[in-house]
């Protein structure tokens, strides 16, 4: 997949749980985020 940034995205199957994007990243649970709900894309990090 490719993504770029300000790019609108949003879920299409729920997650078993979600990963922040941190400093010290944490697996948090899946419903923090709806299915329908829209968000943006804010910087892109490649490990």
């Amino acid at each position: 997949m490719n993504f770029k940034i300000n790019q609108k995205v949003k879920l299409i199957a729920p997650l078993p749980y979600l990963k922040t994007s941190e400093n010290m990243p944490m697996l948090r649970p899946p419903d923090l985020v709806a299915i329908d709900e829209i968000g943006e894309v804010l910087s892109i990090k490649i490990s």
